[in-house]
């Protein structure tokens, strides 16, 4: 996903890539589907409120750039925007 900042040419890039207990979109979910397994907590990044916690967390981390474009590994703010349980569920 690319945020930029209106009348600038600066661009956060959040990337989504799978991996061990991390699964994005590929033909089972829908598109824009981001899920941390095992807890199966999901994130569409098409919903605007979704887009804009990834962005409140992005700023207040002061990562998005000033110029240019910046990469980022969006699992950070996923975890950060969404409800942890502990793994014994309670």
């Amino acid at each position: 996903m690319t945020l930029w900042r209106p009348e600038s040419r600066a661009h956060l890039r959040l990337v989504f890539r799978p991996g061990p207990d991390r699964v994005i979109a590929d033909g089972y979910f829908e598109e824009g589907a981001v899920v941390r397994l095992p807890d199966r907590v999901y994130l569409n990044l098409h919903e605007p409120g979704c887009v804009r916690a990834l962005l409140d967390e992005a700023l207040a981390r002061g990562l998005f750039p000033a110029a240019g474009t910046v990469e980022v590994d969006g699992w950070p703010l996923f975890d950060a925007v969404t409800p942890q349980d502990p793994p014994d569920g309670h």
